[in-house]
């Protein structure tokens, strides 16, 4: 459950902020991959 709601709230989170700009997701998927 704290899972699913930490997935959504990511999520979302990530849209807003590549709304406003493109470039972070570049560094959001990296610090992913890295982990």
């Amino acid at each position: 459950m704290v899972l699913i709601v930490s997935f959504v709230l990511v999520s979302v989170s990530v849209y807003l902020w590549l709304r406003t700009s493109p470039v972070p997701l570049m560094v959001f998927l990296f610090l992913i991959v890295r982990v």
